[in-house]
């Protein structure tokens, strides 16, 4: 028989699970699992950047002198390349989709999955606010975690190599190239990158890892009795939160399972954490990389794709 007394919790537990949502989703359309493409030579290009509110990313039109505004697409806006005067890192060239406060505000936004977490994990008692137990942050563990990386990234090589043959991964590359592009601009920054890079990976490897492993795993491998099924269950809710494409939550979630199996492996929820961050870090910034070696016209293509448009 169900205990009642526990609704209030579930339903609040519920609540900052749906909260998340927002958060997570703002994310994905800015890393996907897989970054990896060819590259062509560089050349610098400019755009006008999408404002960032609470749960997503607005629909600009864009307007030039004596000119209309431009088509808007439904899951992308609608920019084209021109003029800028925006300079930034030293870089070479002006990029006028690069606007450092709404890159600033994706990660406040990424960031607020760590408080989620830790009301969360008030809320059904899970310990040290949602680290779990024999939480230990000392050098070892951090090492174990980066070291961790390498089959993640092995994985993503692999996806490179046959990409050509499957439209699906594809469409994640680009659904991440594109939104790196509208994130960091199409001119190379190294400082900000990495930077920026670095805030967004320790914001997603924090709050997520903390919400849906340290939390969520625990709880419904506690209350179950089954680690296994607890990884499952959460992997799906990983894996749903990150449907970006079809194939992008699949692999958000087989991602989620090896989290799962790391945390139920060491015990340790830091080294998820750092194995989570340190890949999305290595992730991003090569995508922004790779976005900035490409030809004026591969970007206008990235600016005009949207999931819709790739079926």
């Amino acid at each position: 028989m169900m205990d009642w007394s526990r609704l209030p919790k579930i339903v609040a537990f519920a609540c900052c699970c749906i909260l998340s949502l927002g958060s997570i989703s703002k994310f994905d359309n800015i890393l996907a699992v897989h970054a990896f493409s060819t590259t062509t030579p560089l050349r610098h290009s400019s755009y006008t950047l999408p404002k960032i509110h609470a749960f997503g990313i607005s629909e600009p039109t864009i307007q030039k002198p004596n000119e209309l505004p431009t088509r808007s697409f439904h899951f992308r806006p609608s920019m084209s390349l021109g003029s800028s005067k925006n300079d930034i890192d030293g870089g070479s060239s002006d990029d006028e989709l690069f606007d450092a406060k709404t890159t600033f505000a994706l990660i406040g936004g990424q960031s607020v999955l760590i408080v989620i977490a830790v009301i969360a994990a008030k809320l059904v008692g899970t310990p040290n606010y949602g680290l779990g137990p024999g939480v230990n942050a000392s050098l070892p563990f951090l090492l174990k975690g980066i070291l961790w990386t390498l089959p993640l990234g092995g994985l993503a090589v692999a996806l490179d190599v046959v990409e050509d043959k499957f439209p699906a991964l594809q469409a994640v590359t680009k659904a991440t190239q594109s939104s790196v592009l509208s994130l960091l601009g199409g001119t190379f920054k190294p400082l900000f990158g990495v930077v920026t890079a670095l805030a967004l990976g320790a914001a997603a490897g924090i709050g997520e890892e903390m919400l849906f492993r340290g939390v969520l795993q625990f709880e419904l491998g506690s209350r179950l009795g089954s680690d296994v099924l607890a990884i499952g269950l959460s992997s799906v809710i990983f894996g749903a939160l990150h449907a970006v494409t079809p194939l992008y939550a699949g692999l958000a979630s087989l991602a989620s399972v090896y989290f799962g199996w790391l945390y139920l492996l060491t015990g340790n929820l830091v080294v998820p954490i750092v194995t989570h961050a340190f890949y999305d870090f290595l992730a991003l910034l090569y995508a922004h990389w790779t976005v900035a070696n490409m030809s004026e016209s591969e970007k206008q293509s990235l600016i005009e794709w949207s999931p819709v448009s790739d079926k």
